[in-house]
């Protein structure tokens, strides 16, 4: 199921960048310029374009944004898609760099963090490293277990989600299951949250969780 793509993608990317990616890395820019990556998760990835919405996709986004902020983005991409994943690696954007601070993965994000915690901590204590995890399926299904471990495994890296509040109320309504918005913030365990107003039909927020 795939919500509204065409009326808020573009603005839900913009989002991403301004709000998430822009404050964060221009915070460490300060702090560290490039001494340590920048860290960028995107546990839902995609292809990298929005055909439907005809804009970038976010992996681009943010990772342009992260240079821009004077920041070494280290990227790393997950999707159960591996069609969508192809279409990434061969992205002009994405293509030269993969291997060197462009990373992708395949298969379910649920365990993750794990993996993510082992990545950082090449490169410096994964307790202290800054960045972004990014949070934005489709049907806004997003496991506990993941932003739980992403935020005990990685505590500096912001959390970033986007969430349909009207695909939740919809498919739960019908009898579903999908985890609600408290859920959801209690399993990613932030100090501080910025959250902007809903937009579309479709009702999408973007969350974005600080420590």
């Amino acid at each position: 199921m795939s919500q509204g793509q065409g009326e808020s993608t573009a603005l839900k990317v913009q989002g991403i960048v301004a709000a998430a990616v822009s404050i964060s890395a221009k915070i460490h820019a300060k702090k560290f310029a490039h001494r340590y990556p920048f860290w960028l998760f995107d546990l839902f990835c995609g292809s990298g374009y929005n055909d439907k919405a005809d804009c970038i996709g976010s992996p681009i986004a943010m990772l342009r944004e992260a240079e821009r902020c004077g920041v070494s983005p280290r990227m790393h991409c997950l999707a159960i898609d591996p069609s969508a994943l192809a279409r990434l690696s061969a992205n002009e954007a994405i293509r030269d760099r993969l291997g060197k601070d462009v990373f992708l993965h395949h298969g379910d994000n649920r365990l993750f963090h794990a993996q993510a915690a082992v990545i950082v901590s090449g490169s410096e204590l994964a307790q202290k490293a800054m960045g972004i995890a990014l949070f934005d399926p489709n049907d806004s299904r997003i496991s506990l277990e993941s932003l739980a471990g992403m935020a005990r495994q990685l505590p500096c890296v912001d959390i970033v989600i986007n969430y349909s509040g009207s695909a939740v109320k919809r498919v739960n309504g019908a009898g579903g299951d999908i985890d609600d918005l408290n859920e959801l913030l209690q399993a990613a365990n932030k100090r501080y949250w910025l959250i902007r107003r809903p937009i579309g039909k479709w009702q999408w927020s973007l969350l974005i969780g600080r420590n």
